[in-house]
Parts: structure tokens; C-alpha cells; sequence
């Protein structure tokens, strides 16, 4: 079936109203208001650019479903700002995008700051259990995401510390002492 035959049955056959965004190597004007005038709600050609297809999501759902909150999309943690659309953080005016496995265990860190978090569990939400106790990919993730939220052992704010034998667990610097 072409694009447009599958929005004609969701629309007409099917009867259904959820958004639908064309993404499609076709960019004649032609194609496109074909497209519009028979219900999709957005077009985007290829070769995509992943920020502007991102925001164009995001438009989207904000038009569909005005009535959700923004909390779906974003949070904000110990001065951290979370966006699960495109699974950037912002810090200290900075905007680090990180990738899907990054995000998870970030935001998982975040939201149980001050509690160790065992290697178990990580492994468990981030990879979905994925690998043994002895993998190292926690640890590259964890290397990582130090460098790239600013959460080293030298960090003014928050640090990102190994208890071991045991897992991990995000710290707020205390003003007392530097350990």
C-alpha cells in the first residue's frame, strides 16, 4: 500500500483521529499537499534532520494533546534539565544531547540522588537486563556521562561516585567536606 492508502484506511476505514506525520523521500509540491489535503497532519523529506524532525514531533503532540503536561517530556532534577524528546540535559548553560542508554541511566541516577543505586538495578532499567554482572558497559556509561554532566570526583555540585562491589550513587557536594 502507498502512504496515502494507509492514511485513507486509518482516516476513513478505521476511523481513527491520532496524528500522522508523512516521512517520505517524495518532495514535489505535488506529493505533499496530496498528502495534507487527505488528512496527514505533517510532511517531512528526506534525508532527515533529526532536530528539526524531533521538533516537529514535538509540535505535533502539543497540537493533538494541549491538554498533557510538559512533565512528560521534561524534568528537572538538582538544577538538571531532562528532555526525554530528544534526550538533551541542560546544565549550567549547556545542552548535552546524549544517547538513549546515557539518558535512561542519567535520569535514573537523578531521580534517586543520594541513594545508592545497585549495579543490578541499572543494568536491570537501562538495558533491560541485558549482559552479566561483570559487564563493563555500566562502567563506560557511567565514565561518560561524568565527563559529560560535569559529575567527576572534582565537580562543584554533584559527583558521580562508585560504592563497591555494590553500584553507584549521585552525591551533592557538601559545603562541610569534599568527600
Amino acid at each position: 500500500m502507498s502512504g496515502l492508502e494507509v492514511l485513507n484506511h486509518i482516516r476513513n476505514v478505521r476511523g481513527l483521529k491520532e496524528p500522522v506525520l508523512f516521512l517520505t523521500s517524495r518532495t514535489d509540491e505535488q506529493d505533499i499537499t496530496e498528502a495534507l489535503n487527505a488528512g496527514a497532519d505533517d510532511y517531512c523529506t528526506k534525508p532527515v534532520r533529526p532536530q528539526e524532525f524531533l521538533a516537529r514531533i514535538a509540535a505535533l503532540l502539543r497540537r493533538t494533546y494541549p491538554d498533557r503536561s510538559d512533565q512528560e517530556t521534561s524534568r528537572n532534577l538538582l538544577n538538571y534539565a531532562f528532555n526525554k524528546l530528544d534526550n538533551s540535559v541542560c546544565f549550567s548553560e549547556k545542552r548535552v544531547v546524549l544517547s538513549e542508554k546515557e539518558f535512561k541511566l542519567a535520569l535514573l541516577l537523578f531521580e534517586n540522588h543520594e541513594r545508592a543505586v545497585s549495579r543490578e538495578r541499572l543494568m536491570q532499567d537501562v538495558w533491560g537486563g541485558e549482559g552479566d554482572a561483570l559487564s563493563r558497559s555500566l562502567d563506560v556509561h557511567v565514565s561518560w556521562l561524568r565527563k559529560k554532566l560535569d559529575l567527576s570526583a572534582t565537580s562543584p555540585q554533584l559527583r558521580l561516585k562508585p560504592i563497591y562491589g555494590f553500584g553507584y550513587r549521585l552525591m551533592a557536594v557538601s559545603a562541610k567536606s569534599d568527600d
